[in-house]
């Protein structure tokens, strides 16, 4: 029977142990106690001991921990004196101590240099059955200093700034500290590490000390803007760069930027077909729900000529300049035709390209868009069926305006 008790309490105590019951409540320095290693005994008599070598590779603050163990139902507990000795490999004695374990707990701590030592537990009174665990803590040095971040999570409401800083303990250690946001477009941080809370969404700031790195999550909130506070700021940004446009009171709107008319009636004499149309850049505003889609676009509307039926059809547009160019596929065509009093028959296409919308920005391409425009030269291509397509080069004033009209819908999109 009692052979069964002490096993029924090696079970349980490595029950514990492994269940993560045993180890300490880390504490929320950078600095925390890591367990070194552990010893488990069901029955320690009188003479026994056990000798856990360990190594500190600074100086550390170990922490030995006894846990005692009580079964009320079976009747046997911990109950015993025991003396801890640690020593190094010459026999020197750093620690020693005797404590009484009685079902409860016992924790002992003490500073060490670094080194490699011996911890050794002795029964020196009655028996028990006992569990031991030793942590050790790095002490703060000018080797090995200790660095902590002000906060580890952040919730910001949209505009508001926060002040992050990485604190040091010995204070008087000069060290540099380097910021970073994984997405500035969500929260961006300044290089003394005052964060801008943007626009909805999470973020992760990081702080590199050294080789040592410390994060903050970010998350920033904030309600939807209305589809009339986007018109009211959209309306300021017409009298610059853009033509307000009412598509329909109420629910949908755009600024449109300057309009490009294009023609090409080489082909009248010879094929009998003659072209014209025009295309501008737009932001498009329309309401959803308590909210509203702010898209970026071009959009056009193109004229063919001719005596005999058949398609022109847009599939994609290319803008592009000597060295640099990026294509875009159309999201809207609709072609439609009509015959003349003259015979001459006319068909039209509208079509129009989405660049960004605040739903799903497009970051990376939106870039390379005014990196294309902010080059001179600049060219657009709108390809049709087969190999057809035509083709209009911006003025200095057009390309101007193409960017401004960019960054008209980038600052609408800070209202998300």
């Amino acid at each position: 029977m009692e052979k069964m008790k002490k096993q029924i309490v090696r079970i349980c105590m490595l029950t514990m142990l492994f269940a993560g019951l045993l180890r300490p409540v880390c504490a929320e320095a950078k600095f925390e106690y890591e367990y070194i290693d552990g010893w488990l005994d069901s029955s320690l008599q009188i003479g026994d001991s056990n000798t856990i070598p360990f190594t500190l590779e600074y100086d550390s603050t170990v922490k030995i921990e006894y846990v005692g163990y009580e079964s009320v139902d079976d009747g046997f507990y911990s109950d015993g004196k025991f003396q801890l000795k640690i020593v190094d490999g010459a026999g020197n004695v750093y620690y020693s101590a005797e404590t009484d374990v009685f079902y409860h707990d016992v924790v002992y701590t003490v500073d060490l240099k670094k080194g490699t030592y011996y911890a050794k537990i002795s029964c020196v009174e009655s028996y028990s059955y006992i569990n031991v665990n030793l942590y050790s803590k790095y002490i703060p040095s000018y080797q090995n200093p200790e660095y902590s971040i002000s906060a580890e999570k952040l919730k910001l409401e949209k505009g508001a700034k926060e002040q992050l800083r990485i604190t040091c303990n010995p204070t008087d250690v000069k060290y540099s500290v380097k910021w970073k946001s994984k997405n500035p477009a969500v929260a961006s941080v300044s290089q003394n590490g005052k964060i801008t809370a943007k626009r909805r969404g999470n973020t992760t700031i990081t702080a590199t000390v050294g080789k040592k790195k410390f994060t903050c999550a970010v998350t920033v909130w904030g309600r939807d803007p209305t589809y009339k506070e986007v018109v009211k700021k959209g309306r300021k940004y017409a009298k610059k760069h853009t033509k307000f446009a009412n598509i329909k009171t109420g629910s949908h709107s755009r600024l449109n930027g300057v309009g490009i008319l294009y023609e090409d009636q080489s082909h009248i004499y010879s094929d009998l077909y003659g072209t014209l149309g025009y295309l501008y850049p737009s932001i498009d505003i329309q309401k959803k729900g308590k909210t509203a889609n702010v898209k970026l676009q071009i959009i056009g509307k193109h004229y063919l000529l001719s005596y005999s039926f058949g398609r022109y059809g847009v599939s994609d547009i290319l803008i592009y300049t000597n060295n640099r160019r990026i294509s875009f596929p159309l999201d809207y065509g609709r072609e439609s035709s009509e015959i003349g009093s003259d015979n001459v028959i006319k068909r039209t296409v509208d079509w129009r390209v989405t660049f960004s919308g605040n739903k799903k920005v497009n970051n990376k391409k939106l870039d390379r868009l005014i990196t294309v425009l902010k080059n001179k030269n600049v060219s657009v291509r709108v390809k049709g069926l087969g190999a057809s397509y035509f083709e209009v080069t911006l003025n200095e004033s057009e390309r101007k305006n193409w960017l401004n009209v960019i960054k008209d819908y980038k600052k609408l999109l800070d209202l998300y």
